[in-house]
C-alpha cells in the first residue's frame, strides 16, 4: 500500500512540471463587449455562474480606503462565453464591464 502510495504521488510531482510549459503565458482573448449585460440576457445568453467578492482597498492617496461588494456573471451562448463584472449597485442602474473570452 505505501509504494503505491509514493508511486501515485512521485507520478503527480513530475507531471507537474512536465506538463506545466508556459501556461501563464498563453494569449487569450478578453474583449470589451459594448453591450450592457440586460441585453446580453434579453438576447439569449445563459446565466451559467454568478459569484459576489467583497473588495477591500486602501493606500496613500486615500487611507480611509473603501469596502465594496463586486458581483461576476458568466454568460454562454453558442459556445462562447462572456464574464460580466459589476460593483453594488446602490441605484436602479448599475455599471457591469462585460469581456469576450472566445
Amino acid at each position: 500500500m505505501r509504494k503505491k502510495t509514493v508511486k501515485i504521488t512521485l507520478f503527480a510531482f513530475i507531471s507537474s512540471f512536465l506538463f506545466q510549459g508556459a501556461a501563464h503565458s498563453l494569449p487569450t482573448k478578453w474583449e470589451v463587449v459594448d453591450i450592457n449585460l440586460s441585453s446580453l440576457l434579453d438576447s439569449g445568453w445563459k446565466l451559467i455562474g454568478n459569484s459576489s467578492h467583497r473588495v477591500a482597498y486602501s493606500n496613500t492617496f486615500s487611507p480611509g480606503g473603501y469596502d465594496e461588494k463586486t458581483y461576476v456573471f458568466s454568460l454562454t451562448k453558442n459556445g462562447k462565453y462572456i464574464i460580466c463584472v459589476m460593483p453594488d449597485p446602490v441605484d436602479p442602474v448599475a455599471q457591469a464591464g462585460c469581456r469576450r473570452l472566445n
